[in-house]
């Protein structure tokens, strides 16, 4: 059945037209795009982060070519996810029960004081004594190793969750299939983290590889520039930790059939714990003058020389533990 027939699609379908036509969005799209432009310029001119803002570009393009060519089909796609919202929470509302993490505040503070401790470690040793710090952030330190073991762990432990849910209910693969991506995206990152063990096990990259991977490493996310991959990672967790859960908590609507849906959501105690490790990710970043994956950054692809990279990819790891944990400990809704 076409969305068009139905009447509170046609109704969406004007507005949304509408919207989409007029609202200051375009104009301020129109911006964004000429700023891209106008830093790929500048790029090209001081021949630092080229590949970066090229990049950008060509997705701007592709999601401008998406919009123009496919904007009825969006505003169906976006007046369907509406009115579904809509009724979800019009059925639910007067019985739904926000579930909550079992000993949440006992694990939850307990994860949180953890890092707040190891960050006082850390930042202690980045003002202090370099030379410790370096030992700590470098190859095969034990920093890489403890962010493989932490992406390994909140894999685990997703798994545990999802084979209790395929044995206890039917058609579970509804209820799993965001936790399954989510299993396979931890798994990826310990992974990468490990070079999937290529010297663990003395494997040499082949020469396809190493000429265009910026480490010589088998891996996926140090091929062609260690920015792009670092921005979006780094995009994708704040999205994920900050921007969710303000949604969530600013709509209840958005907040019920997300849950409904079996979306994840951080929990307070994850935001907070996420909160924490940029802190702790700006202050060494500030400390040594190389904050972020920016291109522009003083020693841009020289990754021995990045003292906060390797830390954010640890921290970030805890904070995903810390949303594996506390989900685990939540009662199935």
């Amino acid at each position: 059945m076409s969305f068009k027939n139905l009447p509170w699609a046609v109704t969406i379908y004007t507005s949304s037209k509408h919207f989409l036509c007029k609202n200051k969005l375009c104009v301020i799209w129109g911006m964004l795009s000429i700023v891209l432009l106008l830093l790929l310029s500048q790029a090209l001119f001081w021949q630092v982060g080229v590949t970066f803002f090229a990049i950008l570009n060509l997705t701007n393009v592709l999601l401008i070519a998406i919009a123009l060519f496919f904007k009825a089909q969006l505003v169906l796609w976006f007046g369907f996810i509406v009115t579904d919202v809509k009724l979800t929470y019009e059925a639910l509302e007067e019985t739904f029960v926000f579930p909550k993490p079992r000993f949440e505040l006992f694990f939850g503070g307990l994860l949180t004081l953890s890092i707040i401790i190891f960050g006082i470690y850390i930042c202690e040793k980045a003002l202090t004594d370099v030379e410790s710090y370096f030992l700590l952030i470098q190859e095969d330190s034990v920093l890489e190793y403890g962010s493989a073991m932490l992406w390994g762990l909140s894999a685990v432990i997703l798994l545990i969750g999802m084979l209790q849910q395929a044995f206890t209910r039917q058609k579970a693969f509804g209820t799993i299939r965001f936790d399954l991506i989510l299993f396979f995206f931890f798994l990826a990152c310990a992974g990468e983290e490990l070079s999937w063990g290529q010297r663990l096990i003395h494997i040499e990259t082949p020469g396809l590889l190493k000429a265009i991977n910026v480490q010589n490493e088998i891996t996926l996310h140090n091929v062609g520039s260690i920015s792009i991959f670092s921005n979006i990672f780094f995009i994708l967790t704040l999205c994920f930790f900050v921007l969710l859960p303000y949604i969530s908590s600013r709509y209840r609507s958005i907040s019920v059939y997300l849950i409904h849906k079996s979306f994840p959501i951080p929990n307070r105690f994850a935001v907070a714990v996420f909160l924490t490790t940029l802190f702790i990710w700006m202050f060494i970043g500030i400390r040594f003058g190389t904050l972020g994956f920016h291109p522009f950054s003083l020693y841009v692809e020289q990754y021995y020389n990045q003292m906060d990279d390797e830390i954010f990819e640890f921290l970030a790891a805890y904070s995903f533990l810390t949303f594996s944990v506390l989900k685990g400990l939540t009662p199935k809704t």
